[in-house]
């Protein structure tokens, strides 16, 4: 049964993958697109299709044509080009909507059908969630790990806090990878990474001032590139380019870390905030790198130093610094339960997994982390919040009653899940702070994209200029 429930898992995340690839190339989908593409029935085709319409990613259009629903699939593009080397499965992004829908068992007969053939049960969620109000840790067997004395707490353990007179930080940080051809002769690739560290302070009535600090700082970035000629990647252009390709990703993403922690290390020397949100795990884990590529060693090695140093200021400054996640795929929490509560489920992440059992403002116990992807953490602990539909993961690092420190976050969190007045994403519901970071990091990397466009069209005219000088001239 589970290896049926995997199969139509992943032939159903190749669907839609094919939907968004011929929608794009078409402007629309038919059964007969799916079918050629994938190699199977129409029969077949049609029946897949179906099942992604109930779940809210497709709309029939009539005549044989399908459409993708924006909304849905908006979120799908965000994680790919945000982590582009993770494969999704659709399960993992059913939209919020279809599941308030099939919360109300019995009403959606499609959708909850095609949660079956998922191996996604709702049917007793409300019974579970119940059940894990009223369990502790140690009735369960989990002390050692979940901190507190519920599984999960409703919104009445804690208040929100009226922002007055309150100064907040919020980071988020943004990057992509743009290819170039110079005069159709020269290959480009240029990284473009920004990080936003924002001050938001509220004064009477919940007014808000705010200031940003951006990295990187062009000036003393330039000459910090992280390719060199003896470098292993840089070798592998020509034969092997998926992985260099591959080796850039991570140089990217390991380069936007550090500047990530730079900006906040900005954030707490020139303010007086005493809690910083910032956007994604609080440090990236699980990376795998080939002993020979010193560069990329070098990076993760100064991403360590930074987020250390961002760590000291911290404590010496008494600030909290939050990581919050609003695409988590862990499966702790779930795993932990799994076995103590004898859930006839099939594995499924925790962000799935939650988005099933708990309602508007509930929240975990804390979790304590002690080890990640094999590396020892101390003090490191996360919770999830559902909030306005969504699920948030929050991880931080504490000394303190883990408990209490959760509290402080929530009722900063549970503040600020209601959108700036700034606010131009409209996206996944998040803390205001962290939209108004990632809608400043966007707008600057916009401007870094066009100020580098316009440079290389004056590098290309130049170039041109210059082949045509020395047109006949024998070398």
């Amino acid at each position: 049964m589970v290896k049926t429930i995997a199969t139509y898992r992943d032939r159903l995340t190749t669907v839609l993958e094919v939907c968004i690839e011929v929608q794009a190339i078409k402007g629309w989908i038919r059964v007969k697109d799916v079918a050629d593409r994938l190699k199977i029935t129409e029969r077949a085709a049609r029946d897949y299709l179906s099942d992604l319409e109930d779940l809210g990613f497709l709309k029939y259009e009539g005549a044989g044509l399908y459409k993708l629903v924006n909304d849905s699939i908006s979120e799908l593009a965000e994680v790919l080009e945000r982590y582009p080397l993770l494969s999704l499965s659709v399960d993992e992004y059913i939209p919020v909507s279809t599941l308030e829908m099939a919360r109300r068992a019995g009403v959606e007969g499609k959708v909850l059908r095609v949660f079956k053939k998922l191996g996604v049960h709702i049917a007793r969620s409300k019974e579970l969630r119940e059940r894990l109000l009223k369990l502790s840790p140690d009735e369960l067997g989990v002390s050692d790990v979940l901190k507190g004395d519920k599984i999960i707490y409703d919104k009445s353990c804690y208040k929100p806090v009226y922002l007055h007179n309150v100064s907040l930080g919020g980071e988020a940080l943004e990057y992509c990878i743009k290819h170039y051809l110079i005069r159709k002769l020269i290959p480009l690739t240029i990284s473009y990474i920004v990080s936003c560290a924002l001050q938001s302070y509220y004064e009477w009535n919940m007014v808000q001032k705010s200031q940003s600090f951006l990295r990187p700082r062009l000036q003393e970035f330039a000459g910090k590139e992280p390719y060199q000629e003896d470098e292993p990647f840089y070798e592998l252009s020509t034969e092997y380019p998926e992985l260099l390709m591959f080796g850039r990703k991570l140089a990217t993403r390991l380069l936007s870390q550090i500047q990530r922690y730079r900006a906040c290390i900005d954030l707490m020397k020139s303010t007086d905030v005493r809690i910083i949100f910032t956007r994604g795990t609080l440090f990236p884990h699980g990376f795998v790198l080939a002993k020979e590529c010193r560069v990329l060693y070098a990076l993760h090695n100064k991403m360590r130093e930074y987020f250390d140093k961002m760590m000291k200021i911290a404590h010496e400054k008494d600030i909290l610094i939050v990581g919050v996640s609003d695409l988590p795929r862990d499966m702790r929490f779930f795993r932990i339960i799994e076995d103590k509560l004898k859930l006839q489920v099939p594995h499924v992440n925790d962000y799935v997994f939650l988005k099933l059992v708990l309602e508007e403002g509930d929240i975990t116990t804390p979790l304590l982390v002690e080890k990640e992807k094999g590396k020892k953490l101390e003090n490191w602990y996360e919770f999830y919040m559902n909030a306005k539909g969504d699920i948030l993961k929050f991880e931080y690092i504490t000394k303190e009653d883990p408990l209490e420190v959760q509290r402080r976050i929530v009722s900063l969190a549970s503040s600020l899940v209601y959108p700036s007045p700034l606010r131009r994403d409209r996206g996944r519901h998040n803390l205001s702070i962290l939209i108004e970071a990632r809608m400043k990091a966007h707008d600057y990397l916009e401007t870094l994209k066009d100020l580098t466009h316009a440079a290389l069209r004056v590098a290309s005219i130049s170039f041109s200029e210059l082949i045509d000088k020395h047109k006949g001239v024998k070398i």
